[in-house]
């Protein structure tokens, strides 16, 4: 393994990633204890997701993805809805891998509306439609039919507000040039060497 690689390596969670992951992580649990509409154990509506998207902007698909699934973890331990289920934590993190491949920031990829709604649109489709469907249905025992529709309806909804909310607040950030003194403060310090 080269110097570089490992230099990249460890400095992946450097003090500065990880204050901001804690961070992130405080603000994500606070969203869904009052940013979030539970509609039966079925539907959920809300903002909750929106530090995990900040994440997997700045930091990648992969640390987003990590940081994905220990968050369905926390906010589940904090607030059961249900028994648990690993597939939900599975479908975290696949949003984040989603969301993260798609949208990173730090590899030259530029603030897109085009990108995060391409992103949302397929969470959307595959993790939230898809997979959760799935699980609820493995979980609660019903039958796809009873639960898809309303599944889909919501998944409409929800995906131009996530996806303008989303932007706004990148676009925000990066007109302020908050997101690029934050992209400067986590980048790992191999990038500086």
């Amino acid at each position: 393994m080269s110097e570089n690689s490992a230099r990249s390596h460890t400095s992946a969670f450097s003090v500065q990633v990880l204050v901001f992951l804690g961070l992130m992580g405080a603000l994500s649990i606070v969203l869904s204890f009052v940013g979030t509409i539970r509609i039966g154990n079925y539907l959920r509506v809300g903002f909750s997701d929106l530090p995990n998207r900040l994440n997997d902007f700045l930091l990648g698909p992969f640390l987003g993805a990590l940081f994905g699934g220990v968050m369905d973890i926390v906010k589940y331990l904090l607030q059961p809805t249900g028994p648990f289920f690993p597939g939900y934590t599975l479908s975290a993190v696949c949003g984040s891998l989603i969301f993260g491949s798609i949208t990173h920031g730090m590899h030259g990829h530029r603030l897109s509306l085009g990108r995060i709604f391409a992103a949302e649109l397929l969470i959307k489709v595959f993790v939230n439609i898809g997979m959760n469907t799935a699980w609820s249905c493995i979980l609660y025992g019903n039958t796809l039919m009873a639960i898809l529709p309303a599944r889909i309806v919501a998944n409409l909804i929800q995906l131009p507000l996530d996806t303008a909310v989303i932007y706004f607040v990148l676009f925000s950030l990066e007109k302020s040039k908050v997101l690029s003194r934050m992209q400067l403060w986590l980048r790992p310090a191999a990038h500086h060497a």
